[in-house]
């Protein structure tokens, strides 16, 4: 019993030690994109969106909550790049389907951030900063709860793909 035992806490503390690294593994490789002058363009946008989403929320979780935990910073980091990752799947299937789908699975994306804020942030010009920009590769806001957004999103992209 005991073996079973020492192995579980094996094993588990060595899934939170690699836990802890998705925040920073997604940042490190966004920034290593965007520094390096022989991304394309597209790369360079895509992992600029990470960099400035994860700065966001790395910020505002200081500024407004008491305690700030690694497995929350984990959480919506590895949500934000599963959010995105099933954003180009879907609009990829969309656009093998019409123009009309296409546009409606990016709104479904874009209304899945607005519509879940992770804070209490008025500041939506800097939030918006995405959605307001012309040709964004990733239109979306920056106050965004990314786990409830994800499935959201990927629950309405399921319908118009139907």
């Amino acid at each position: 019993m005991k073996k079973i035992l020492f192995i579980s806490l094996l094993i588990g503390s060595c899934m939170c030690g690699q836990a802890q690294e998705i925040y920073n593994r997604i940042y490190e490789s966004a920034i290593q994109v965007t520094n390096n002058p022989e991304s394309p363009e597209s790369e360079v946008k895509l992992n600029h969106f990470y960099v400035t989403a994860l700065n966001y929320l790395k910020s505002e979780s200081s500024e407004q909550m008491k305690e700030v935990t690694t497995t929350f910073l984990d959480t919506q980091a590895y949500y934000l790049s599963e959010f995105v990752t099933s954003f180009f799947k879907h609009l990829s299937q969309a656009r093998q389907m019409s123009a009309e789908n296409q546009q409606k699975v990016v709104i479904a994306y874009i209304n899945a951030t607005l519509n879940t804020p992770l804070f209490k942030d008025k500041e939506t010009e800097k939030t918006h900063a995405f959605v307001n920009e012309k040709d964004s590769l990733t239109p979306f806001s920056l106050n965004t709860d990314w786990e409830k957004a994800y499935k959201k999103a990927i629950k309405k992209a399921a319908k118009i793909l139907k």
